[in-house]
């Protein structure tokens, strides 16, 4: 969900901006969408497909929609298994490959138009914890990084860009 500072900062632009899960009675409240973004969340929903289809109603055609999510057919994924750093049920109830993402939005009248495996700015303490909790060390000092942030990229995760049909 995009945080109340982050929808505050669009609106100050004069861009409307919709928090929250999409459900029927807010898909029929929309105005049509020029773009819709979903990083990290397609992972959360119980009903991607639902979710999918009640976007594509509500973005124009030619529309686009932006997604990431980990990428369950990655090398990292497929070799640290049940131990992958994105392998967190019940937070994440669907695990997608490009190919597995690419039909679900093909389904709901998107075509890919773009994919790729994108670097993120992360906080270190976020990249230290990952990595202490797989080593089983402790780092006391973990809350006093979350200023600090670098760019990484472990190439298992992937975004998405659809156009709507």
């Amino acid at each position: 969900e995009v945080s109340e500072s982050a929808a505050a900062f669009c609106r100050s632009r004069h861009l409307n901006v919709y928090r929250g899960v999409l459900n029927t009675d807010l898909s029929r409240q929309l105005e049509i969408m020029d773009v819709a973004v979903m990083l990290d969340v397609i992972e959360h929903l119980p009903n991607p497909h639902q979710t999918l289809s009640l976007l594509s109603r509500a973005i124009r055609k030619d529309g686009c929609l932006l997604i990431s999510t980990g990428d369950w057919d990655s090398a990292l994924a497929r070799m640290m298994g049940k131990h992958w750093r994105l392998m967190t049920p019940p937070q994440h109830l669907f695990f997608f490959t490009r190919r597995t993402l690419s039909m679900l939005l093909e389904q709901c009248g998107f075509r890919v138009v773009c994919s790729k495996r994108p670097w993120k700015l992360v906080p270190f303490s976020l990249a230290l914890y990952q990595l202490s909790a797989r080593l089983g060390w402790e780092v006391p000092f973990l809350k006093s990084m979350n200023s600090i942030g670098i760019y990484i990229s472990l190439f298992d995760t992937i975004l998405l860009i659809a156009k709507k049909m």
